[in-house]
């Protein structure tokens, strides 16, 4: 037997298959506006499969039989009405025969008060879209000319005013050059005004070129914010509007992780320093503040765990990230023990250099390094300038745990 609701091509005309019985099958036009299901024999449809002259193809329905349809919405509304008049009757062969067809449609619009019309119109609705409840929804989708461009006549396009005087006037082409002007001479800018700013210069400009356009005549505001959102899209305008160092940081489109550039654990850290948000008094005299620590933390960037830290109240310079990275080697058991802190081994199971360490462009960069590279086969990797998102999981590891220690930090 042929697979029910396969759809099927034949020259220009596409069918689907809505029955199939051992001898017996019947199918429908899925593009006529008039069709009806026709019966054909499966010795038939084998034949025309056998020479080529049938093709199997995609179902052109597909995307609205697996659309997800929004609770309470109008779609819904008339999906489901229009499947509680034909839920009962769609599943019963009969329909596929003329005039057992008729009573059934009869007995429809008795019991629902439709016409005759209606009722076919959902049958063969539901037939050529894929019988299935989905296949009931409405063409609302199609409806608006969506991205369509209204030509303007005499006519004004939209709403009449209410508050302001005068009925308006639309967009023509002249006053779409002059919009087009001022976006890309002034907003289309690192340094750009505001939208208002700029439709006001607009407003200047236009007085200039047709100073007998009446005041109550002169494109509003939302007129230009429309006309500045329908022709510039926000993702196009963006890179002139920003620095390239903020775009990249901030708005790039991203094509992978930084997990996907580690291997495995212990294959590439992250390393990073901050003066934490905490001030640090003297434990001899309360009421002295000694200052803000600097702390280093070293990421595993596969894992996500901490294999090395350092805090200190020196700034961020070459030592206190060698004392960082010293501590990725150390016996951690040991390391916590010489402040009283016993663990277990498996408390902290890290210890070791990795094959990259990627730092800012910062006290990892020039000379020095070069001498530790070689020394450990390490590669020393170096972010841009200004671009922390290129280690983002350390950047966000500082924000972590000064979260965590911040509530126990002595106020007063």
């Amino acid at each position: 037997m042929l697979p029910v609701n396969q759809v099927f091509r034949m020259g220009e005309l596409r069918k689907r298959l809505l029955w199939s019985g051992t001898e017996q099958a019947v199918w429908i036009d899925i593009d006529s506006d008039t069709a009806l299901p026709e019966p054909i024999s499966i010795a038939e449809l084998e034949r025309l499969l056998m020479e080529r002259e049938l093709e199997s193809i995609a179902d052109p329905f597909e995307e609205m039989v697996l659309r997800v349809v929004e609770e309470g919405s109008l779609d819904q509304l008339k999906r489901d009405e229009a499947w509680a008049m034909l839920a009962d009757f769609v599943h019963d062969p009969q329909l596929f025969v003329r005039r057992p067809r008729g009573l059934i449609v009869r007995g429809i619009m008795e019991r629902h008060g439709v016409t005759n019309q209606t009722v076919y119109r959902l049958l063969r609705r539901y037939w050529q879209r894929g019988m299935c409840r989905n296949a009931l929804l409405p063409d609302y989708v199609n409806s608006g000319a969506r991205g369509k461009r209204r030509k303007p006549n005499q006519a004004k396009l939209g709403r009449p005013r209410v508050v302001m005087e005068g009925k308006g006037s639309n967009v023509t082409p002249d006053i779409e050059r002059i919009f087009r002007r001022v976006i890309e001479e002034r907003l289309l800018k690192e340094k750009h005004p505001s939208i208002p700013d700029a439709y006001a210069s607009g407003l200047n400009l236009l007085r200039a070129v047709l100073p007998e356009l009446p005041i109550s005549e002169l494109p509003t505001l939302g007129q230009f914010r429309y006309f500045y959102g329908r022709e510039y899209h926000f993702t196009d305008t963006l890179p002139y509007r920003v620095s390239a160092v903020d775009f990249a940081k901030d708005f790039r489109p991203l094509s992978s992780t930084s997990t996907t550039e580690a291997l495995g654990p212990g294959y590439r850290y992250q390393i990073d320093a901050t003066i934490a948000d905490i001030y640090l008094i003297s434990e001899y005299d309360r009421s002295l503040i000694v200052g803000r620590p600097v702390v280093y933390m070293v990421i595993d960037v596969f894992s996500r765990m901490v294999v090395g830290m350092y805090v200190g109240f020196e700034g961020p310079s070459w030592v206190s990230a060698m004392v960082a990275l010293a501590n990725t080697v150390a016996d951690k058991v040991e390391y916590c023990r010489q402040y009283g802190v016993e663990i277990d081994a498996s408390d902290w199971p890290v210890k070791g250099l990795p094959d990259v360490v990627l730092a800012d462009k910062g006290e990892l960069n020039g000379t020095k390094v070069e001498a530790f590279s070689q020394a450990f086969g390490v590669r020393i990797e170096n972010a841009p300038a200004r671009r922390g998102d290129a280690k983002g999981i350390v950047e966000r590891y500082f924000r972590t745990v000064q979260e965590r220690f911040k509530p126990y930090a002595c106020w007063r």
